[in-house]
């Protein structure tokens, strides 16, 4: 469950079905989701609201194996898949771990898990996604981050995003200087 930003909307959701509540009117609004495949199942997480209220994002699985980031435009009840090109190494990923909006509500951070191989374990990279553009950079292309460890949070400028960084569990909190 999450509020928006200007506290009218609530959505609740769950594994499979996402509500709009307007907590004004209590009117409750069911979005449809899609075609979940044939087996009529599907796994929708991690809904979040930008900070200007516009976008929800979140991830949803449906016949693929691997989650899609999708973004449902409030303003005109539309959700969209981002379809970022295919790079083997980072996109689609095996998993999504978590996002966090840019304070402009262009840009998703978002952690996203696959498996290496190398060390045999799930590893995550941390993809800045830009919702206009469609595209994708990885932030530390060479850093491995442990999937549920990394909380990832702006700066309220956006100029930089503070992190969990430990590879283990010292906590160390490390700091990256981003350009939006």
């Amino acid at each position: 469950m999450a509020w928006s930003p200007d506290g009218i909307w609530l959505v609740q959701y769950n594994s499979e079905n996402l509500y709009l509540i307007n907590t004004q009117t209590q009117n409750i609004c069911s979005v449809d989701l899609g075609d979940y495949g044939e087996a009529g199942q599907g796994q929708m997480f991690y809904a979040q609201w930008s900070p200007d209220g516009r976008y929800l994002s979140m991830a949803i699985k449906r016949q693929r194996p691997t989650p899609e980031l999708n973004i449902l435009d409030i303003e005109s009840m539309e959700l969209s898949i981002l379809s970022i090109p295919l790079n083997t190494e980072t996109w689609p990923p095996e998993s999504i771990g978590g996002s966090t909006w840019s304070p402009n509500s262009q840009i998703i951070l978002l952690q996203a898990g696959s498996y290496d191989a190398e060390i045999k374990k799930t590893v995550a990279n941390w993809l800045l996604v830009d919702i206009q553009a469609h595209q994708y950079t990885n932030v530390l292309p060479d850093y491995k981050f442990l999937p549920g460890i990394g909380n990832i949070v702006w700066s309220p400028d956006g100029a930089k995003v503070a992190y969990s960084c430990s590879t283990t569990e010292d906590g160390n909190i490390c700091l990256i200087n981003l350009s939006q």
